[in-house]
């Protein structure tokens, strides 16, 4: 029983161990690779809305998002967003 006992817990170790060099050697995610912003925050009103408005404008990353709270499910509510880079360069583009 005793010999059986060693095996087992051998055995264990070498899963172990092989479990550990799976995780060490798996490719590494790159979804946490975006650089911090630089967010300004501007509350107004919208035309046939019945709430305020949340503009946050990421100055690093030059992008703008609006939403909106709702109440009654206590969430926040994406209305638009717009790459103010990709919109620059359509407007050039436009007048050439």
């Amino acid at each position: 029983m005793h010999e059986r006992s060693r095996l087992a817990l051998l055995a264990l170790n070498v899963a172990l161990l092989l479990a550990l060099g799976v995780v060490l050697w798996a490719p590494r995610a790159t979804a946490q690779s975006r650089p911090r912003g630089d967010y300004l925050m501007v509350s107004g009103e919208v035309n046939g809305a019945s709430g305020q408005v949340l503009w946050v404008l990421d100055q690093t990353h030059e992008e703008l998002v609006a939403i909106m709270w709702n109440q009654p499910t206590t969430t926040f509510v994406g209305i638009g967003y717009r790459n103010l880079v990709t919109d620059g360069v359509s407007l050039i583009r436009g007048r050439n």
